[in-house]
């Protein structure tokens, strides 16, 4: 009776190990996605300095999944912008965005107005991005609205 008691505990020992290994590599597959953007009135608002150190870009991007399960479960990305128009989407856990459609919309605020005047918010933007299995470099021209 021991002997099978052992034998029990040992294999229930082994699946929970391999359990823990897979649940910790597990999870949904992210991709790193980076980019730049440009055009006139993002370059114009990327020259003005910044308020404050750390301040906000007023530039602001965001990736709005079109899959609805992505969409449920990590909801939109917003992009962290830098003054020379590059971007980093950190994803909803820092560790990119899953594969799959993304549609990008876009604000250049000033003065709590959008500059774009919605023409590429989240109802609007028909700029749309497909994030794969790597990394992804996005370049985005908002005079050309590609």
């Amino acid at each position: 009776m021991l002997i099978r008691w052992r034998w029990w505990l040992c294999g229930s020992l082994v699946v929970l190990l391999v359990a823990i290994v897979f649940l910790r590599g597990g999870g949904p597959k992210r991709t790193t996605v980076t980019g730049t953007i440009s055009g006139k009135a993002v370059a114009a608002k990327l020259k003005e300095k910044l308020p404050y150190k750390g301040a906000a870009s007023p530039v602001r991007i965001v990736f709005v999944p079109e899959d609805t399960e992505t969409f449920k479960q990590d909801g939109p990305s917003q992009a962290v912008v830098k003054q020379d128009g590059s971007f980093r989407v950190p994803g909803p856990d820092g560790k990119g965005l899953r594969p799959g459609s993304y549609k990008v919309a876009i604000a250049v605020v000033a003065g709590g107005s959008d500059l774009l005047r919605g023409r590429y918010n989240e109802s609007n933007s028909t700029i749309i991005r497909t994030v794969g299995e790597t990394s992804e470099n996005f370049e985005i021209d908002l005079d050309t609205g590609q």
